[in-house]
Formats: structure tokens, sequence, C-alpha cells
């Protein structure tokens, strides 16, 4: 689906919003080919495959920023 990133594992929540308000997201642990690892919330109404590849290579650019930051130096 997106080079560089899988999904370990997802779970779907219940996330209590600081209003009080109960949300149903997506948690998704993450590993990038590079090692790093994280968690992605994503919300129901995005959990679908072009939301999905836009969050994954997002979360991808922003994990391996360290890598590729040490990288450059």
């Amino acid at each position: 689906m997106v080079e560089g990133i899988r999904v370990i594992s997802t779970n779907q929540i219940e996330q209590m919003l600081p209003t009080g308000q109960v949300k149903t997201v997506y948690r998704a642990h993450v590993e990038t080919d590079l090692g790093a690892q994280g968690i992605l919330i994503v919300p129901v109404e995005h959990w679908n495959a072009p939301d999905l590849a836009i969050a994954l290579e997002k979360k991808r650019d922003e994990l391996d920023l360290a890598f590729t930051a040490v990288a450059a130096d």
C-alpha cells in the first residue's frame, strides 16, 4: 500500500475527548523500513484506503525524520 512503512497491529477504540464526548478511532502500531516505530491514531471516518495512505505517508516521514537528519550530517 505505502512504501517504507507497515502496520504491525490495529485496535478499534473509544477515545474520550476533553469535552467528555466519546469518539471511535483506530490505533495502528506502525514500523518503518528504517526501524522507527510509532502509533497512528485515525478517526473511523478516515479509515479508508485513500485517507489511510496519506496518513501512513505522513507518519513514515515523521518517524524517519531522525534517521534522515542524522544521515544528512
